[in-house]
């Protein structure tokens, strides 16, 4: 990932992402991920937002969103490389005293918490987009 060149289609007359935003936050990227450790982490990529557009030209939001994905992905497997340990979000099971209970006190199974989480933020999402 050296030099960026993610090549979005362009959208005129239906939504998409303001263009002068998306291509100012990939030099930022490009900037970033020139450092050792990159200045940008996984987090803040996968956090970026930009304003949605439809009367002037802007980029697939699709197209967008996949690259953002892509460098995330990417950001996160370099973090976990380069520390040699898994990411700090990962649920990890630390049981008590308590047989079957993990450090919640919870007896479901770290991958059930994990679903849930997901699928809690996943309905957020949703319903942000509809008041938005």
């Amino acid at each position: 990932m050296s030099t960026l060149r993610p090549g979005f289609r362009t959208v005129i007359g239906r939504e998409g992402y303001d263009v002068t935003e998306v291509d100012a936050f990939v030099a930022r990227l490009e900037a970033a991920l020139g450092q050792r450790p990159p200045a940008m982490t996984a987090e803040e990529v996968a956090a970026q937002r930009f304003t949605p557009v439809r009367v002037r030209e802007g980029y697939e939001m699709a197209d967008v969103d996949d690259f953002l994905e892509k460098v995330t992905a990417e950001l996160h497997r370099r973090a976990v490389e380069t520390s040699g340990t898994d990411a700090p979000w990962e649920l990890r099971p630390t049981y008590s005293g308590v047989s079957g209970a993990n450090e919640h006190g919870s007896t479901h199974p770290t991958w059930v918490r994990v679903v849930a989480i997901i699928a809690i933020v996943a309905l957020l999402g949703l319903a942000l987009s509809q008041v938005f």
